[in-house]
């Protein structure tokens, strides 16, 4: 007569593969996209095949096919994160059928792959922590039907620093490098939720520009008039009001998110903050 033992022991490998399935799907119902997964999705979606073959891996520094099969929702038009998942679903599905079903290994190897793949403290991470605010960003911009408004993002600026121990780092300003949250939040949407990106890209290109294209490019938004919302991560506000001509005083502070990045023994928590202009604030339901 077979038994529950008799019959697991001669399927383990079946079971294997159950559970592994099973924890990843449970792990991606919890997990929320972050920057490097928007910025790939966003390229597989708004890129055409030749940039997506020829030109991104120059910029990205790693080979397309992760975009090729991204490309296939994305390009189809099926949202952002059952896309994502499923894509990731399929791959993680094929390389753990791959170890447990056709690897010359010991019973006890095959049942520990899966921890190899997934290990329990990634999981509680992705259950416990907020890494990108992307999705809180873009909930915001749905609920109060903001994605019509002009966005734009503060880009990456550090003066010339002096630091206590006596080093120093040379002034660094980019244009071309965009808020991660809002990088975060744009696959969301079917338009490009920034205004003044570069050649209008939905993700950051990674192509530094010169000075002279960096003025024009800030004279160009500029030109464009006061936006609806700005929003950055910064030690500079008023760096970035300046050079677009703007005026603190006619801007509101909110909080939209709270993000928490574990990384090693400890957790680094910050604030999403969105400037918003004062006639708009004043129409936001918390006003």
């Amino acid at each position: 007569m077979n038994t529950v033992a008799d019959c697991l022991q001669r399927h383990y490998r079946v079971v294997v593969f159950a559970v592994y399935l099973a924890v990843v799907i449970v792990t991606m119902a919890f997990h929320e996209p972050w920057f490097d997964e928007a910025q790939s999705w966003l390229i597989a979606r708004d890129c055409p095949y030749r940039d997506l073959l020829l030109v991104r891996p120059h910029y990205e520094g790693h080979p397309p096919l992760w975009w090729l099969l991204l490309s296939i929702p994305a390009k189809l038009g099926v949202p952002y994160e059952r896309g994502l998942k499923g894509v990731e679903l399929v791959c993680s599905a094929l390389m753990c059928g791959l170890l447990v079903f056709r690897a010359p290994l010991p019973r006890l190897a095959v049942a520990l792959l899966p921890s190899l793949v997934w290990t329990a403290a990634a999981i509680a991470c992705d259950i416990r922590y907020d890494y990108s605010a992307g999705r809180a960003l873009a909930t915001f911009v749905r609920n109060n039907n903001l994605e019509h408004d002009r966005w734009v993002s503060f880009w990456r600026y550090l003066p010339d620093t002096t630091w206590p121990d006596g080093t120093h780092t040379n002034r660094m300003e980019d244009t071309h490098r965009y808020s991660w949250p809002a990088i975060a939040a744009n696959p969301y949407f079917a338009r490009n939720l920034l205004d003044c990106t570069y050649e209008g890209r939905t993700f950051v290109s990674n192509q530094v520009p010169s000075r002279a294209q960096m003025n024009r490019e800030i004279a160009s938004c500029a030109a464009k008039g006061a936006p609806e919302f700005l929003i950055g991560d910064t030690d500079f506000p008023q760096y970035f009001f300046h050079r677009l001509g703007l005026k603190r005083g006619d801007y509101r502070q909110i909080v939209v998110a709270s993000q928490h990045v574990p990384w090693k023994t400890w957790v680094t928590s910050s604030d999403i903050a969105v400037y918003v202009r004062s006639d708009v604030y004043r129409t936001l339901p918390h006003a």
